[in-house]
């Protein structure tokens, strides 16, 4: 009788034995796992990059960009360069440096940096549009309006292409086709401030500076610190003479960007306007050193120095006015 109670007890025990090792087994695969998840975020990636790095990797793009949009060029390509050291595979890196480039006017380097991202990733609009915006000042016209429309074919709703877009009919001086991509600009981002400023230069091109006044305050409304609706706040205010509010406006201009050329420029024909050749050459002098290509600069500067009563200097001007290269700008 006693043997037969310790036979059954012995058979109690065994579902509680399945019942222990069961949860040692599940125990063991969960640790498992949770050793193979922490290694998976520790190994590096192709690249070598690992999930740490990748984090600290996207924090300092993101100090880069955020140095990039208050205007500290060299700052923000330090940084960029520093992630760059981390991760040379990384196409936001090099969309980053492209852009500082851009700003700084180097535009080889920012073609070269803009290139490598799409080689990265061709998927991106926003590299075409700074590529169609880079070859645009390149006067590479054809090669921009290639890369504004492949970045509408990426993005048929992006607004800046078709900004880029409006500015090369601008400056073909093809009015109703460039308020037609304007317009298509601000019927897709209303807040668009470039847009605007396109269509404040084209009131300006037709002489209607109180539109074009509505349109680069509109701008200014959406993004103060668009150094291109300044100088045309400027040049409007100089269109109806009041050359007073027009300095202001170029000085704001300068203020926001040191090496804006048109703004210089502008200065230095209202110095000529006031019968002052020594200022509008200072003025002009500054804005050959920032772009020498300009129609206009040369040809105040060959006005000037005949004021000034200096033959030769006018004449070394006004001939350069005819080299090839030397384009009219339109602002």
């Amino acid at each position: 009788m006693h043997k037969k109670n310790r036979i059954q007890g012995r058979f109690r025990l065994i579902p509680k034995i399945i019942v222990l090792i069961s949860a040692i087994f599940c125990c063991f695969i969960i640790l498992r796992i949770g050793l193979a998840i922490s290694r998976f975020k520790y190994l590096p990636n192709e690249r070598g990059i690992n999930t740490i790095n990748r984090k600290e990797i996207n924090r300092i793009i993101a100090v880069g960009e955020s140095w990039l949009k208050e205007g500290d060029y060299n700052k923000a390509i330090e940084y960029f360069s520093r992630a760059l050291s981390w991760d040379y595979m990384n196409p936001a890196v090099y969309l980053g440096l492209g852009k500082c480039y851009f700003k700084e006017k180097d535009y080889d380097k920012a073609v070269e940096c803009f290139e490598k991202s799409i080689s990265l990733l061709k998927t991106n609009p926003d590299v075409y549009v700074s590529l169609g915006n880079t070859y645009f000042m390149m006067d590479a016209f054809h090669r921009s309006v290639e890369y504004f429309q492949e970045a509408l074919y990426l993005d048929p709703k992006n607004s800046s292409a078709y900004v880029g877009l409006g500015r090369i009919f601008t400056q073909k001086d093809d009015i109703e086709m460039a308020k037609k991509y304007f317009r298509k600009a601000i019927e897709l981002d209303a807040n668009n401030a470039f847009a605007y400023v396109g269509m404040g230069s084209i009131s300006f091109k037709e002489n209607d500076p109180d539109k074009a006044i509505e349109y680069y305050l509109k701008a200014l409304s959406l993004d103060d610190k668009i150094s291109a609706a300044y100088v045309g706040l400027g040049n409007t205010y100089a269109l109806v003479d009041d050359n007073e509010q027009a300095k202001v406006y170029y000085r704001k201009a300068i203020g926001l960007d040191a090496n804006n050329a048109f703004a210089y420029l502008e200065m230095g024909s209202i110095s000529f306007k006031e019968n002052d050749p020594d200022k509008a050459i200072e003025y002009y002098l500054k804005a050959l050193s920032l772009d020498d290509k300009d129609y206009n600069i040369y040809l105040g500067l060959g006005k000037s120095y005949f004021k000034k009563g200096r033959p030769d200097k006018t004449l070394e001007y006004f001939r350069k006015t005819i080299f090839p290269g030397c384009r009219q700008y339109y602002y």
